[in-house]
């Protein structure tokens, strides 16, 4: 949802209202020169874009923004950060003007290819060798993950309150603490949890509703 008369409610088909909303953002990040490109990529599980704002000029600079949102985020710091490299704010793969397919990965280590392995192909893409990464939150574990599989690439990684998993112990009976569980959190828990195998996520689930305004 977008304030400032731009945008007054959310639905999951309006590309207009996006396009409203990145532009009013563009226009208070105080950049007046900047490219908007979606980089196509062949992908063995489907063919995506990835929209991606580049701005300025020098070494590049690659901002990942976190779950749910958009890379325009960082509109109050693209101004000064544009000064000194060339930065390329990227939409990570199936949100905000990144193409969305089919949600297929159920394990924990499919879901962090699912980002890594896109991001690489990003990379080659645009053609860049070196750069520096800025991540926030969920990008700041994407970026991280990023880092350990392709250290050849990253020059630097700068993590803005990063988000991370803890792998689950081997012991660890998830049986066990749910019967100890309120009849109410059981509920919310077998929900979410059947919404995800059935390729769902939470976003998916508030934008049921439609429009919210």
């Amino acid at each position: 949802m977008c304030g400032g008369g731009c945008c007054q409610c959310w639905t999951g088909i309006s590309e207009s209202q996006f396009v409203q909303c990145e532009l009013e953002m563009l226009k208070h990040s105080g950049m007046e020169q900047y490219e908007i490109e979606d980089v196509f990529i062949q992908h063995p599980d489907g063919d995506q874009t990835i929209h991606t704002y580049i701005f300025g000029t020098g070494k590049p600079l690659v901002l990942l923004h976190g779950y749910g949102g958009g890379s325009l985020v960082f509109f109050p710091i693209i101004k000064e950060l544009a000064s000194k490299f060339c930065v390329y704010a990227v939409d990570l793969p199936g949100m905000a003007g990144s193409s969305r397919h089919k949600w297929k990965a159920r394990t924990v280590e499919e879901c962090e290819d699912y980002f890594v392995s896109r991001l690489e192909l990003w990379r080659d893409a645009v053609g860049l060798d070196e750069f520096v990464v800025v991540a926030h939150s969920l990008g700041g574990y994407v970026g991280s993950l990023y880092t350990i599989a392709y250290p050849q690439h990253v020059l630097q990684l700068h993590l803005l309150s990063p988000i991370g998993l803890l792998r689950r112990p081997d012991h660890y009976e998830v049986t066990e603490r749910i019967k100890h569980m309120s009849c109410w959190r059981r509920f919310l828990l077998k929900t979410f949890y059947g919404t995800f195998r059935m390729g769902c996520s939470l976003f998916w689930i508030l934008r049921c509703p439609g429009r919210c305004n």
